[in-house]
């Protein structure tokens, strides 16, 4: 890989060369202290397979054909590898310092603003299971989905990922089940801002600011600084696992799906804030 262009490698694993050199140091000291093994690919082939996966979601067979391994292979490595990823670079992803989210915000209205909320749909397969095609099931897409919240900061990066949950639970809930993981640690005079799913959470005595009905001027301030959540989103979204519709099944237990998202979400996350 070390012949291929910097903007071309980004556009082919979504990462710097930097970055893979990085990953593939990491992977190699893992490997070391694993035990023994007979790899189909190398270390770095291996980290190419799953960079691949992350980045253009093919199918196996696809990614068997490129790397001229069996399907089997490939399941395997992604078994192994999705683990590691997530293992290693989840720590990474944390709200960082309050001096950091400071230096980072911005003042309206005489208040700091040093976060921004969103939330984000994936569309699965149709659960089979009439229980879970209820819980999975959003009113809002008209799909069946898995939901997750992103907190940003003002400069863009990934500040908290929730875990995943159905698509039947909104943001405003998302945001009330997993506020104790995060809202506490932030300092009082922190304020963040929120599109309209979470209107209603200010009066329960959160720091938030949502969009007014009337398209005024501070509608258009919150837009303003709103939209970098947005393209956040989109940015971990040109990982097409985070994008294309799931080919998880989901049976009779959702944790294995359910899993499989926070995996990838986590994962991409670090990747986008750290790796680009």
């Amino acid at each position: 890989m070390s012949h291929v262009p910097t903007k071309r490698f980004r556009e082919l694993l979504g990462i710097s060369p930097e970055g893979y050199h990085h990953l593939l140091r990491l992977y190699t000291a893992h490997l070391q202290q694993s035990p023994a093994r007979s790899p189909s690919l190398c270390s770095g082939d291996e980290l190419i397979l799953i960079l691949l996966f992350l980045r253009h979601y093919p199918v196996d067979l696809l990614l068997a054909f490129a790397l001229r391994i069996t399907k089997s292979q490939v399941q395997r490595v992604r078994q192994r590898l999705l683990p590691w990823l997530y293992t290693t670079l989840h720590p990474h992803l944390s709200l960082r310092t309050q001096q950091f989210r400071r230096q980072n915000g911005t003042t309206l209205c005489s208040r700091l603003f040093t976060w921004i909320i969103d939330g984000t749909e994936q569309h699965i397969l149709s659960p089979s299971n009439i229980t879970l095609n209820t819980l999975f099931y959003s009113a809002k897409k008209d799909k069946h989905t898995i939901s997750i919240l992103l907190i940003i900061a003002f400069d863009g990066t990934i500040l908290y990922l929730s875990p995943s949950y159905p698509g039947s639970h909104h943001d405003r809930e998302l945001a009330r089940r997993c506020k104790h993981e995060w809202y506490p640690h932030l300092h009082h005079s922190e304020w963040g801002l929120g599109d309209s799913g979470f209107d209603g959470l200010d009066e329960e005595g959160w720091n938030i600011l949502t969009p007014p009905r009337e398209r005024d001027q501070t509608y258009r301030t919150i837009a303003h600084y709103r939209i970098r959540v947005e393209q956040k989103i989109e940015e971990v979204k040109n990982f097409r696992v985070c994008r294309e519709q799931l080919r998880v099944p989901c049976g009779m237990d959702d944790k294995q799906l359910l899993l499989f998202h926070q995996q990838v979400y986590s994962i991409v996350s670090v990747l986008v804030n750290d790796y680009r």
